[in-house]
């Protein structure tokens, strides 16, 4: 699949709100990005993943859990006209089926797909090849904005049967029910949830 070498400062953006009141981390923050702090409020710069990367672990270093967060803010808008053409297709399988089609414009870091199998509709992010200690946090902000865009285009909660991880379980797995409100699995064979296909 098709992945961006250039992506927006979005990510960068977000990451600088949550430590806004903490404005003398913000050189920590993009220590060693190039980025300089008057950038992420360009909305027409751009970014190498490298770059993103480094933000993303320097902030990870400083919060655990901030994947999930940062998931939970990027609502389908965030993806332009991809999240736009998605809200308005015909039906909400055609609308996962497009926007799992354009990984490059999602900014993902995975092989998306959406397979049913035992009566169930899966959403996997799959094929990390990326910094191996950033897995689990761009999983984590991967899978909650996908479960995010999914309430959006449902008009509710999607109802989820199941959410499974490869990583084990986190310290913090109290804050995955903020994303995740259904059974989840650990040390998994994959990086999914699944949900009724009939929604």
């Amino acid at each position: 699949m098709l992945h961006a070498h250039l992506t927006t400062l979005h990510v960068v953006a977000l990451i600088l709100q949550r430590f806004a009141a903490q404005p003398e981390l913000i050189p920590r923050l993009l220590d060693g990005s190039g980025i300089a702090a008057d950038e992420p409020g360009n909305g027409e710069a751009r970014i190498t993943r490298v770059q993103e990367l480094q933000v993303c672990a320097n902030a990870l270093a400083l919060r655990a859990d901030l994947g999930l967060e940062l998931g939970r803010s990027l609502h389908v808008s965030s993806y332009g006209l991809l999240g736009y053409a998605a809200l308005s297709a015909a039906t909400f399988g055609d609308a996962w089926r497009l926007l799992l089609q354009y990984p490059a414009l999602l900014g993902t870091y995975f092989d998306l797909q959406l397979q049913v199998a035992d009566g169930l509709a899966w959403v996997s992010a799959g094929d990390y090849r990326d910094a191996a200690e950033l897995e689990v946090f761009n999983v984590e902000m991967c899978l909650a904005s996908l479960k995010l865009i999914g309430d959006e285009l449902l008009g509710r909660p999607l109802p989820l049967a199941r959410a499974e991880f490869r990583h084990a379980r986190p310290a913090y797995v109290a804050r995955y029910e903020l994303s995740f409100d259904c059974p989840l699995g650990f040390d998994a064979a994959r990086n999914a949830f699944a949900f009724p296909p009939n929604c």
